[in-house]
């Protein structure tokens, strides 16, 4: 029998030809990717700890197959006491099937639901989550309450123990529940007569297939745009409504947009360079960015951590927290690679790594010179987080901020625009665009990677593959400031004009 649980259901609120494959074909939907895995192990720890909210319930068992766990749940909430709470209980009716979070027995002998979600957010499909969860439970003859979400206060800090009551925030969401019961009789039918069809259907594609997980296999839509690489979703900063509206149309590349739409000036630079297949550069505004920087030089990244229950004393949710740095030192033009310096640190669990990051900096980081980051907002403030929890760094802080250059300034202004970025500055595209090197294939490829191997090998079940685990993490953040010790010579050779460094002017001929 082809049950429609509560994940099925918002399936078919996003898109009824998702539903029919999940159903139907499920073999073709993908595993889980590393970063799914590690958000529902988030998801598991921040309901466990929401359960502390409300102590002494009853845990049901989803060890003894479905059969067994609606009856045990049916059981634990058969006729209640005022207070009694029950944790992930089923309940079913007919074909529908619906697991909760939470269940409160109230003085009325009504059970109030509770939802619990990691997020810091309110999100539509959370309500159509609790909606269908109490259509079930209604179904099935349980008296239900009021029904609320448990979300994460981001202003909690934590101080001691994790404190659940400041931890999380509960909103009652009782009235807009009952307005989606309305329709869910409707719904929840046309869900089953699709399960049910034996034709997959050909839902249109649009803005709702955004980060489907069919999006990158073969039956997924995405297909067609994906073949294109200088699509109109790579349009820098277009809408998205926009860009689904020209592909409705069967406008696709760039090169088609209507001659009449208003574009931008950087995004007119973008097809232009994209037509022509040369990057664009504005030898004077690069001049301008280059003469900017003092040696030495000092090629600066962190990697961080973002758990969504803070693990450090006087942190907040998702703040987050340095556990890594990789630092390349250039002393002077034109020298030898070999003899660039690279400094580099990954915590090793213990103490409060901010304090740990703040102490080695300092002692790196010395009295003059540039400091050259990938996006100087983020690591500006990683660093003044950090001294929240080390007062005495506040001094040294204070005076190397502005000795700060964002590299990330001259491709976000599109003083240097390479067709290869694909309408993106991150350094993730411009570094294999001017470079040629890509994070294609490293087994840490991007800054999500390896926050949850890092958790993973310290914090999880992966202390066996630790070591390995912390040369990758060396491997890719060492690419990271590497790639910008190249960058920045790619941009002082990119033309043939004179450049001022420390009062010197060299020739466009001498190594930078």
């Amino acid at each position: 029998m082809k049950l429609l649980s509560k994940t099925r259901f918002l399936h078919y609120l996003r898109c009824p030809r998702l539903l029919w494959i999940a159903v139907n074909t499920p073999a073709v939907i993908p595993e889980p990717s590393e970063a799914d895995l590690h958000r529902m192990a988030e998801g598991r720890k921040v309901e466990e700890m929401a359960r502390r909210l409300f102590p002494d319930g009853i845990l049901i068992d989803h060890g003894n197959g479905l059969d067994a766990t609606v009856a045990e749940s049916r059981s634990a909430l058969h006729a209640p006491s005022n207070g009694d709470v029950v944790f992930r209980p089923v309940v079913m009716h007919g074909r529908l099937v619906a697991e909760m979070d939470i269940v409160l027995a109230n003085r009325e002998g009504r059970l109030d639901l509770y939802e619990v979600k990691s997020s810091s957010d309110m999100k539509n499909e959370y309500l159509h989550d609790i909606a269908f969860q109490r259509h079930v439970a209604g179904k099935a003859g349980l008296p239900i309450g009021e029904c609320s979400l448990v979300t994460i206060n981001t202003g909690y800090l934590r101080q001691g123990s994790v404190d659940p009551s400041g931890l999380f925030r509960i909103m009652d969401v009782t009235g807009d529940v009952e307005d989606l019961l309305k329709t869910m009789g409707k719904d929840i039918a046309e869900a089953l007569r699709i399960m049910d069809s034996p034709d997959c259907p050909d839902t249109p594609i649009g803005r709702h297939c955004d980060g489907c997980p069919l999006a990158e296999t073969p039956v997924g839509c995405h297909g067609r745009i994906h073949a294109e690489p200088c699509n109109v979703f790579t349009l820098y900063r277009i809408q998205s409504k926009r860009a689904w509206g020209w592909y409705g149309q069967g406008i696709l590349e760039n090169s088609d947009i209507p001659k009449d739409y208003p574009l931008t000036e950087k995004q007119r630079i973008q097809i232009k360079a994209e037509a022509t297949g040369e990057p664009h550069i504005d030898k004077g505004k690069i001049r301008s960015f280059s003469n900017q920087m003092e040696y030495p030089l000092f090629f600066l990244d962190f990697e961080t951590i973002a758990p969504a229950i803070p693990i450090l004393q006087n942190s907040t949710p998702y703040q987050q927290v340095p556990f890594q740095y990789s630092l390349h030192i250039k002393t002077a033009p034109g020298q030898d690679p070999k003899e660039i310096a690279h400094h580099s640190w990954i915590w090793d669990g213990g103490g409060d790594p901010r304090i740990e990051l703040l102490g080695r900096l300092e002692g790196l980081l010395g009295q003059k010179g540039s400091i050259i980051v990938y996006n100087a907002q983020f690591e500006r403030m990683i660093l003044r987080q950090a001294v929240v929890a080390s007062p005495e760094h506040v001094d040294w802080l204070g005076g190397i901020l502005g000795r700060f250059i964002d590299l990330l300034e001259p491709f976000r202004a599109f003083s240097y625009y390479h067709p290869g970025q694909h309408g993106s500055a991150s350094i993730k595209a411009v570094l294999p665009a001017l470079m040629g090197k890509s994070y294609e294939g490293m087994d840490i490829s991007n800054g999500m990677m390896a926050s949850m191997e890092f958790m993973r090998v310290m914090f999880g079940a992966g202390k066996k593959d630790r070591q390995k685990v912390m040369d990758r993490l060396e491997e890719y953040c060492g690419l990271d400031t590497w790639g910008m010790v190249e960058i920045v010579n790619q941009l002082k050779t990119c033309g043939t004009f004179p450049i001022e460094v420390q009062g010197l002017r060299l020739r466009s001929s001498d190594t930078p």
